[in-house]
């Protein structure tokens, strides 16, 4: 191996068997850091910081030619949003920038990975949660796998990868009705769960005795393998790409979308010029992610300079993306990282006709307009 190794082992880490999983390794799970930027070293101090009940957030940091590991691959680590990713996964972290060095530091180190614990599945972490990590290492999980069995061939990384997004789409699923953009699996919920629960039941699956009820527990994983095992797929439990691909040839069809009151007035929010979860709630319904009013992984650096931005949204050192927002900024025309700002939020004001200042001050005159025009139906 050609990239420089270091290990800054963290502590307090739990075991593989804690969490009902057994102790195998079976998969790796890819993640791209907060933003474009960040230097290596401040990326595996923040991890190393994270440690405590349930651990690093990765077992390993990767940029251009340097690895480090924070977690021994033995020990269980809260990298993946869910017990089941936590448990039979290593986590690998990486540059968003994901330059030509980058691809190949990961390959490499994924091949050392493989020659230690044997044949892995390949996930995103968007597998697991709804988010957008890992950005555009997702759409190239394929390649990856290709490039990792090219290596143990020929010991070089393949001259087609490196460098920028390849060809192999956007990593979201476009439904017939609605964009949901994820893998279902253990602990989603939600209206595409109740359209696979559906789809089991049509094919003559048992799902238990919850029946169609939009949680995605033992009861539809059992089935969701059955079906996969029938078509020639591999029965990990997942609703993602090629299952779903079988599915919507056998008559699949995704057909909900957020429920909106008969009664208009049932469903108004308060205008006050303050966005809580109530906004963010009837903001979700309107664009077609997730409903929760929760407005996820926003960087803190956010929020003092907008004190309009109240109840559900959540601050962290560590930045990701929101399905809302990153929805949002697709209809605004602003780059899609999943993540409120100035520029976002400059694009919005501009959009509703106000000061465009780039902040939301408390109270806000282009949240009160966004609520009047969501009580109303609308964006703008």
């Amino acid at each position: 191996m050609s990239y420089k190794f270091v290990k800054n082992i963290g502590r307090n880490h739990s075991s593989r068997s804690s969490y009902g999983y057994g102790s195998g390794i079976v998969g790796i799970t890819i993640h791209h850091w907060g933003s474009d930027g960040q230097k290596h070293a401040n990326v595996v101090s923040w991890l190393r910081g994270y440690t405590g009940n349930r651990g690093s957030s990765a077992h390993y940091v990767v940029s251009d030619g340097l690895v480090t590991q924070i977690v021994e691959d033995s020990r269980a680590s809260w990298h993946g949003g869910n017990n089941k990713a936590n448990g039979t996964t290593i986590g690998i972290e990486c540059r968003p920038e994901m330059s030509a060095g980058d691809w190949a530091t990961l390959v490499e180190l994924c091949v050392n990975l493989e020659r230690k614990h044997g044949s892995m599945k390949y996930y995103g972490h968007k597998d697991w949660k709804n988010t957008a990590c890992p950005g555009d290492y997702y759409p190239r999980l394929s390649e990856l796998v290709d490039a990792v069995n090219e290596y143990k061939k020929s010991g070089k990384v393949p001259s087609t990868t490196g460098g920028g997004s390849s060809s192999g789409g956007s990593g979201k699923r476009e439904y017939e009705t609605v964009d949901y953009g994820i893998t279902l699996g253990l602990w989603d919920k939600g209206d595409p769960v109740k359209d696979w629960q559906d789809f089991l039941v049509s094919q003559g699956y048992d799902i238990g005795d919850g029946g169609v009820d939009g949680y995605f527990g033992a009861d539809t994983e059992k089935p969701t393998k059955a079906f996969q095992e029938k078509h020639g797929l591999v029965p990990d439990g997942l609703a993602g790409d090629k299952t779903i691909d079988k599915a919507e040839e056998l008559g699949l069809k995704w057909t909900r979308k957020p429920k909106k009151s008969a009664n208009p007035k049932a469903n108004q929010i308060t205008v006050d010029g303050k966005w809580g979860r109530a906004t963010t709630r009837r903001l979700q319904e309107e664009l077609g992610t997730p409903v929760d009013g929760e407005v996820s992984f926003q960087p803190i650096a956010y929020k003092t300079q907008n004190p309009g931005l109240l109840s559900g949204w959540e601050w962290t050192s560590n930045p990701r993306s929101s399905n809302v927002i990153e929805a949002l900024q697709g209809k605004l025309g602003v780059t899609k990282d999943g993540r409120i700002g100035p520029q976002t939020i400059g694009a919005l004001q501009r959009k509703l006709g106000t000061i465009p200042d780039g902040y939301v001050s408390n109270p806000s005159v282009m949240v009160r307009k966004l609520q009047d025009n969501l009580n109303a139906g609308k964006l703008w």
